[in-house]
Parts: structure tokens; C-alpha cells; sequence
């Protein structure tokens, strides 16, 4: 069941939410010193360490001697900074020196090109064939922006076995290639998927219009508002949709998999808890803090890209490194696989 436009907004935004709440009561226990207050107060503070206590807590757990671990990194390259000020170049440059430095096994780039993946790929010496890409429709369009898996590093000798487009609702693509990692690492294939849900089509200009028209007292202020959490409710129903079909492909698959990607949502968002049922959010057991990966209105930070792992894997660690050549935070993790430990 879908949730109203207003319920969706403060699922996303519940961790400012609480905040806000912490604040106002710890305010108000200040001034009136009375117990109600100091009673909803503790409580806030101890359902918020019930609901995010693994990103307070992360657990990192080593591999075994003579195993080494996988690196997986996405990132929302926005396009290398087409529609900006940035020349085409520096961008490239700027993103095959973060990748450089990070050294991912399996790479997955949302927001790019079949252009600026090949101008990439050449600027990293990765091999053609060792990248899959797709515009977001699958139309074939060179020009249109879409997304790549990618097996980065080449000298580690992997192998890819399968490489296929998979199809989301209503005519959205998200991929898949099946790998064979080195055998340090895997005896096994491993299955690695990209994916890059639909976004919630509400911009940061519509959000100031609404505001802006309320605080002025204009009745279609509260008409946009609504025709604005119409929106969102129905892309936050598309979004689960779309959750659910990648979800139905993995459980059908019976080796090992890692799908990364812009799930355009938050950690709380109710497709994230379905995920979560059968997958790890590698974030969630070895990261620290909330992950932040993309500043909305280039002020509120929010945790929307993600790399999930069945349950074969182990997570030795997940960063967001920093980086200046997007809108989006790439995601590393270091993972690797349980039944390769002695």
C-alpha cells in the first residue's frame, strides 16, 4: 500500500523530524522543568537509537586469511557535468581520479552517457568489453544519459560471463552482468546489477513557489501543495513498484549478487524495508554515521544511493569518499563472500 503524499514526506525527512522534536522538548523541559517532557524526550532519544542504532554502531567484519575483499562502488556522476558550467574534460578527469584512488572491482555510473563512458573508459584503460551501459529507455540513443556496470579492474582478471538489460516498470531499464572474480576471491560467479529508480519529480523551485505562496497567504498555494504530494505520492508508488520487480529477479538468482544504485529515497522509505528483508544494506552494518550521499536544495542531506548484497556476503567497511565532480556522493564498500572464508 502506497502511503499519502504527506506521510512519504515525513518518512524522508523523519530523521530532521525527530531532530526537531528533541529539540522543542528538550527546549521546553529547560524552561518548565516538568517530568511530561522530560518523559517525551527520553523517549525520542531512545526509539531514535532503536531505529538507527546500526549507523551509531557499525560492525566490520575481517576476512580470512588469504581472502580479499570485493570493492563495489556507485556513483551518480550527473551526466560529467553536462548541463553545468564544467567543460567535459575536467569532469572526466575529476571522476577517473576518484575511481583511480578508489580502485573498485565492480563500478556502476548512473547519469552518464555512451559517450562519456567510452571517454572514461579510455581515460582509465578499461577494456570496451568490460562495461555494459544503457539509456534509461533503452532506446539505444549514444546521447541520452542512462547507466553502466563495469568490471574496473582489469588486472585482477575478472571475467564476465553474461551481460543482459532488465526491464522496470512502466519502460524503465536497469542492468545486469554476471562475473567470474579471481579465485582469491569467489570459486563461484557472482551476479552484479545497477539500477537507478525513478526520482520523485518534485524540484527545489516547486518546493520555494509552495512555500513562498503559503507565507504570503495565497490560496493556490494550497492547491500546488497538493497537486505537488499527488506527485510525489504516485513517483513514491512507482518507486516500490520498481523495488519490488529488481527484487522478484534477484530472489530468482542463485549465485551471489550486489546491486547498486540511486533508489532516490531514504533508508525509511518502505521499499528499503522490503529490501532489507532478504538483502544487506551495506551502509546500514558498516557505515558510519547516516551517509549522506546528496545534498536537496543544496542544503539538507539525504541518504539516496545505495549498495545492497545477499546474504552470502559479509561487509568489511562503507564509505561515502569526498568528492567534488557531482551533485551525488559515490559509495564504497568492501565486501566479500562467507563461503570463501576457510
Amino acid at each position: 500500500m502506497t502511503p499519502p503524499g504527506w506521510l512519504a514526506v515525513c518518512v524522508t525527512l523523519l530523521p530532521y523530524l525527530y531532530l526537531t522534536l528533541v529539540l522543542v522538548y528538550g527546549g521546553l523541559f529547560y524552561l518548565a522543568r516538568k517530568k511530561v517532557f522530560l518523559g517525551l524526550l527520553v523517549a525520542l532519544i531512545v526509539s531514535a537509537g532503536v531505529f538507527w542504532r546500526n549507523v551509531l554502531l557499525p560492525k566490520s567484519i575481517q576476512p580470512a586469511s588469504g581472502i580479499e575483499a570485493i570493492r563495489v562502488m556507485v556513483w551518480n556522476v550527473q551526466r560529467l557535468g553536462e548541463f553545468s558550467q564544467r567543460t567535459q574534460v575536467s569532469q572526466i578527469d575529476c571522476v577517473a581520479q576518484m575511481i583511480t584512488q578508489v580502485r573498485p572491482d565492480l563500478l556502476a555510473l548512473l547519469e552518464i552517457t555512451s559517450h562519456q563512458l567510452f571517454a572514461l573508459q579510455k581515460r582509465l584503460n578499461i577494456p570496451q568489453n568490460h562495461c555494459l551501459w544503457t539509456d534509461y529507455y533503452g532506446t539505444g540513443q549514444q546521447k541520452f544519459g542512462g547507466l553502466a556496470t563495469c568490471v574496473a579492474n582489469a588486472a585482477a582478471e575478472w571475467n564476465i560471463y553474461r551481460k543482459r538489460q532488465l526491464h522496470l516498470p512502466p519502460n524503465w531499464k536497469y542492468l545486469f552482468i554476471e562475473v567470474q572474480p579471481p579465485e582469491n576471491i569467489s570459486a563461484s560467479p557472482l551476479n552484479f546489477l545497477a539500477l537507478h529508480v525513478a526520482p520523485p519529480l518534485v524540484s527545489k523551485n516547486e518546493v520555494w513557489q509552495i512555500v513562498k505562496k503559503l507565507l504570503r497567504g495565497k490560496v493556490e498555494g494550497f492547491s500546488l501543495l497538493r497537486e505537488t504530494l499527488r506527485t510525489y505520492e504516485q513517483q513514491v508508488e512507482l518507486q516500490g513498484m520498481q523495488a519490488v520487480e529488481a527484487l522478484l529477479h534477484i530472489r530468482n538468482f542463485r549465485d551471489p549478487t550486489v546491486i547498486a544504485g540511486d533508489f532516490n529515497s531514504t533508508r525509511d522509505a518502505a521499499l528499503h524495508g522490503e529490501l532489507r528483508q532478504t538483502l544487506i544494506d551495506t551502509w546500514s552494518v558498516a557505515g558510519m554515521g547516516f551517509g549522506a550521499t546528496r545534498y536537496w536544495g543544496d542544503v539538507l542531506p539525504l541518504r539516496i544511493d545505495y549498495i545492497y548484497t545477499t546474504k552470502d556476503f559479509a561487509v568489511q567497511q562503507t564509505q561515502t569518499p569526498s568528492a567534488s565532480c557531482s551533485d551525488h556522493l559515490p559509495v564504497v564498500s568492501s565486501v566479500f563472500l562467507y563461503s570463501t572464508t576457510p
